[in-house]
């Protein structure tokens, strides 16, 4: 596999960031949390196809696999977990069955990914 045209922390540093900062608005009292698109569950799918590209480009010699995929979603499932111990939060299989649905959403636009120069090394052989 080729390397990538920079550095890794160019995905591993917004990686941090976004595990944190979702984590963060997932905390907040929710009448101040963030609502992007304007439906709960498209703000987590979407949230999750970041986490999932993020994840991926992060460790490119590893295939999007059972670890990564399943690293995405024990890290939803901690967040319905702290968010149902939370006063103004709730735990919700819906969210976690959204989380999955933007992990299944990257894998498949990984297609249409492939097509851009700026992601394709990823895939290059």
């Amino acid at each position: 596999m080729p390397s990538p045209p920079h550095s890794l922390l160019y995905y591993r540093l917004p990686l941090v960031i976004a595990v944190t900062v979702i984590f963060y608005l997932a905390t907040i009292p929710a009448e101040r949390s963030l609502d992007l698109f304007g439906w709960d569950k498209l703000n987590h799918a979407m949230a999750f196809v970041v986490l999932a590209l993020l994840l991926d480009f992060s460790f490119p010699k590893r295939a999007f696999d059972y670890l990564k995929c399943s690293s995405l979603l024990a890290y939803g499932l901690l967040i319905e977990l702290v968010q149902y111990m939370l006063p103004t939060r709730s735990f919700s299989l819906l969210d976690l069955l959204a989380d999955s649905a933007g992990i299944l959403l990257y894998l498949l636009s990984r297609s249409v990914l492939k097509m851009i120069p700026c992601f394709n090394w990823r895939w290059a052989r």
